[in-house]
């Protein structure tokens, strides 16, 4: 009898302490290794020595030495004169348990616990209460243990019940046992699948066969070979970002938000001006090189000030997917980011408000593989590289400037992006006019830096280069 506190403890509990008591029966017999194998009684003389004689005997000259053989041979009872010869090797004991049993999962479990057994009679040791070395109480014992326990959980199919009448026959259950309503091979107690149309292909458990796994089985999917990732309508045709998009947007505005009221509102008749876009807060330690040309590779990247902090805004996008396409490519390469929804200039956060459609894209992004950036090259011009932030003074002027605070402590001023060398070069000549001496182009592509193009004048000589670099050497040093 166990009591385990279950009603003290919840039950989602990984610890359970326990106590308990009972009885029970407890039978011994206390045998002796008295003699080995030959019959030799064991002496143990005075040096500590097992010998086949008494140390006092008067052939002691004849003891040779024995060793112990561990075999139990002797009865205790056996030595015992008169009553105590015939007690019988059995009696009542009374336990007392404690210990704690543990759920490690749903199928492996533990428990370490003790149990003091109080017997009824004091004859397990063959030494009674009125023996000469008796302490005059019982004989009681303790066990200790611990153990570790697996179910080994085979899960069975669960059988379908029928309400079905049968006559006294049997001829009934034995039509229904192979009935097929379905035709389709499976006998519809087997069938997990039933009422489909006739003549399809089916599976061995009677289900329609569906080939790209998007939940619409083959015989009524209009696109039976969608690519793995991507969700699907009632007829099996890939939902595409836009449509997924509406029918989001439609969905929020179910619940009240306003969104899609407000994506398609009006001012003065005309439709408002929207556009997305991605919102990027650098930690202000300073970004990995890897992280910097990551984003100078994008194509259209503003300069923010978000609540005193800088960061930058990166694209121009028409619809949603786009920009949370966007968002997960950045957050990839390391660069927390959000969706920002631009209205006539003013931007909101709507971060919060994409989850799923996040979720689903990330999902379709593991599938498909991830994007790492245009194929496109992108220019710049790299106005310097300093090891402390300057004034801003110094830059008036410059509205396309972008300021990025690197981890190898090197603050860099970037101008705007261009697509092309002329213009990416017509550029740092007008930056040279006026002052920036270290001015020279740089360009990107899928999300790197490359080299620039042999282009002629878009190529920087080596001896800018390494004038560039002595530049930033000594401004460093001091």
């Amino acid at each position: 009898m166990t009591y385990n506190f279950e009603n003290f403890l919840p039950k989602s509990a990984y610890v359970q302490p326990y106590i308990g008591t009972g009885i029970s029966s407890f039978e011994f017999l206390s045998k002796a290794d008295l003699f080995d194998a030959q019959g030799n009684e064991y002496n143990l003389w005075s040096d500590g020595s097992l010998m086949s004689l008494p140390e006092s005997a008067p052939n002691v000259s004849d003891a040779v030495m024995v060793k112990r053989d561990y075999v139990y041979e002797t009865d205790l009872r056996g030595l015992n004169k008169g009553e105590d010869s015939t007690y019988p090797d059995r009696t009542i004991s009374i336990p007392l348990s404690a210990g704690v049993n543990f759920k490690f999962s749903k199928h492996l479990k533990g428990q370490l616990g003790t149990t003091l057994f109080f017997n009824m009679n004091d004859l397990a040791d063959n030494v009674n209460d009125s023996g000469s070395s008796s302490d005059g109480k019982k004989d009681k014992f303790l066990h200790s243990s611990l153990a570790l326990s697996y179910d080994l959980h085979i899960p069975t199919r669960k059988k379908r019940n029928f309400d079905v009448e049968f006559d006294e026959n049997g001829e009934e259950f034995l039509s229904y046992e192979f009935w097929d309503s379905d035709k389709d091979g499976v006998a519809d107690l087997d069938d997990d699948c039933l009422g489909h149309p006739a003549g399809i292909n089916v599976d061995e458990r009677g289900c329609p066969l569906d080939f790209d796994n998007d939940g619409v089985a083959d015989y009524k999917d209009d696109e039976p070979a969608t690519e793995n990732g991507w969700l699907v309508d009632e007829y099996g045709v890939a939902i595409e970002d836009e449509i997924f998009f509406d029918q989001y947007m439609a969905w929020m505005d179910s619940l009240g938000t306003g969104e899609f009221d407000e994506l398609y509102s009006r001012v003065e008749g005309e439709k408002s001006k929207q556009n997305f876009t991605v919102l990027i807060l650098p930690d202000k330690r300073g970004m990995k090189l890897s992280e910097i040309n990551f984003i100078l590779a994008q194509e259209n990247v503003r300069a923010v000030n978000e609540n005193g902090k800088d960061g930058f805004l990166i694209g121009d996008f028409e619809t949603l997917p786009e920009a949370v396409n966007k968002k997960i490519t950045l957050e990839a390469k390391g660069l927390i980011s959000s969706v920002q929804r631009e209205i006539n200039g003013d931007r909101v956060d709507i971060n919060n408000d994409i989850d799923a459609m996040v979720e689903v894209m990330e999902e379709r992004s593991r599938t498909i593989g991830d994007y790492e950036g245009s194929d496109n090259i992108v220019y710049r011009v790299q106005v310097g590289a300093y090891k402390y932030e300057l004034s801003e003074d110094i830059f008036t002027g410059l509205d396309d400037l972008l300021v990025l605070f690197g981890e190898d402590g090197l603050t860099r001023y970037m101008t705007d992006s261009f697509n092309n060398t002329e213009d990416a070069d017509q550029r740092k000549q007008e930056l040279l006019a006026t002052g920036f001496e270290d001015a020279f182009m740089t360009a990107y592509s899928n999300g790197s830096r490359i080299e620039l193009p042999s282009t002629g004048n878009g190529v920087m000589p080596k001896e800018e280069i390494l004038l560039m670099m002595t530049k930033i050497i000594l401004v460093n040093l001091n």
